[in-house]
């Protein structure tokens, strides 16, 4: 709960509890409304099945009520997905302070104000965060078991691009003791909810008009860039990037962030275990390859460069929420493998008290670095406007609705489609929920 509080006061400005955002409120609670329980419908060509299901739940309270309850469900979701990465790396980092910082990193991702935090059509992509960690773990728990499977389950079924993750489970599978369905499931919960998945996505995408993508795909190299531009440019903070921009210029800047953070991940690395020495070239290669699918396909994001947008926005930032984790988590794993070899954080940091050793000093060093990383970077990006506030304060407009409800019996609501157009549909007074 603490942690969602975290995250709904890191919009300023109008509040999220008092605004609801984009396809919230003009494409999923407006067709809740007008067709209940229609759930299994593609949007932009494919199933957001999560932000569906909270829209028709939204859907049956108070109208007033919906920003707020968007905006909670949005939270709370995150929050969870947080718990859920801190369990779940417990296999890469056995610190439970370090792994608590990496769940604050998902909170406190500096991105997150632009689209990401206190929604529920931009939850998927805190799932997709989760879904990199449910692979990666093998509870021995059975809610753990059942948390993975609805992790991957959710993630499948709201968002297509969690097939990147394939060569990770048919990995497990074969590492991993037999998949046997549908009997015992064993190690394979993640597995057996990604598989189920499926079927509705693809169900949703074959009932989707040819028509409806987001945009014409790209080139692989514009798409890199992109990813330059998006996590590489952006991993020590959204508006330090920006002055370093002002500063040196894009390339410059781009330039500076790529070869501090590279020269970071091979100091984690090299002194790092067995667990940190896999983490961190698969977190890297898995974070570039999902960024640059994503804008391969989604090709305006390319072309409406994000960089020329300092203000208040950046293009489709939600594709830069997976590989930024990720990063962080690498710096976070090259401490963690410090840590133990001192013997952990605590008799690492009381060594220094006495006569450090080179492992404490380094460990002490370690964490050092990854304060200076990551906290002026959460600190100055925890709360700023963006425009995801322009559609105006909810509660006059869902009063002035209600309203107009007492001298007629439908109601026209604008339903929004994205680069596709803006149309009128009726719905039943009848459905709205005062």
């Amino acid at each position: 709960m603490l942690l969602a509080v975290v995250l709904l006061y890191r919009v300023t400005g109008l509040p999220s509890w008092n605004s609801v955002y984009a396809e919230d409120r003009g494409i999923f609670l407006v067709q809740a409304l007008n067709h209940p329980w229609d759930l299994i419908v593609p949007y932009n060509g494919y199933l957001q099945l999560l932000p569906r299901m909270l829209a028709q739940a939204v859907s049956l309270l108070p109208l007033t009520w919906a920003a707020a309850l968007f905006a909670w469900a949005g939270a709370l979701i995150a929050a969870g997905c947080a718990l859920f990465v801190y369990h779940a790396s417990s296999g890469y980092i056995r610190s439970r302070a370090l792994r608590a910082v990496l769940a604050l990193c998902l909170v406190l991702l500096p991105i997150a104000p632009l689209e990401l935090a206190d929604n529920g059509v931009n939850t998927p992509w805190y799932l997709m965060v989760a879904l990199f960690w449910a692979v990666l773990w093998r509870p021995e728990s059975r809610p753990g078991k059942l948390a993975s499977a609805a992790v991957a389950f959710g993630t499948v079924a709201s968002s297509p691009l969690a097939a990147i993750f394939a060569p990770l489970l048919a990995v497990r599978v074969l590492v991993l003791r037999p998949f046997r369905w549908p009997g015992s499931l064993r190690d394979h919960w993640v597995t057996a909810g990604w598989l189920l998945g499926w079927p509705l996505q693809l169900y949703a995408m074959a009932l989707a008009p040819p028509g409806q993508r987001a945009s014409a795909p790209t080139t692989i190299v514009a798409a890199a860039g992109y990813w330059t531009q998006t996590v590489v440019l952006r991993a020590f903070g959204w508006h330090l990037s920006w002055d370093l921009v002002r500063a040196t210029g894009t390339v410059g800047a781009t330039l500076l962030c790529g070869t501090l953070l590279l020269g970071l991940l091979a100091l984690a690395w090299l002194p790092g275990g067995r667990q940190a020495r896999v983490l961190i070239p698969l977190a890297v290669v898995m974070g570039f390859v999902y960024t640059v699918g994503s804008a391969y396909i989604t090709g305006y994001v390319v072309r409406q460069a994000p960089y020329e947008h300092p203000v208040s926005f950046e293009a489709a930032s939600r594709y830069s929420a997976l590989p930024l984790i990720l990063i962080y988590a690498s710096l976070i794993a090259g401490a963690d493998a410090l840590a133990r070899r001192e013997g952990g954080i605590r008799r690492a940091l009381s060594g220094l008290a006495g006569r450090p050793g080179p492992r404490a000093a380094a460990t002490a060093t370690a964490l050092a670095v990854l304060a200076a990383v990551l906290v002026p970077a959460w600190v100055t990006d925890y709360s700023y406007q963006t425009q995801r506030t322009s559609g105006g304060a909810w509660k006059p407009i869902a009063t002035r609705e209600l309203r107009h409800c007492d001298r007629h019996p439908s109601i026209v609501l604008p339903e929004w489609t994205g680069r596709h157009g803006l149309y009128r549909i009726t719905v039943p007074c009848s459905r709205l929920v005062r």
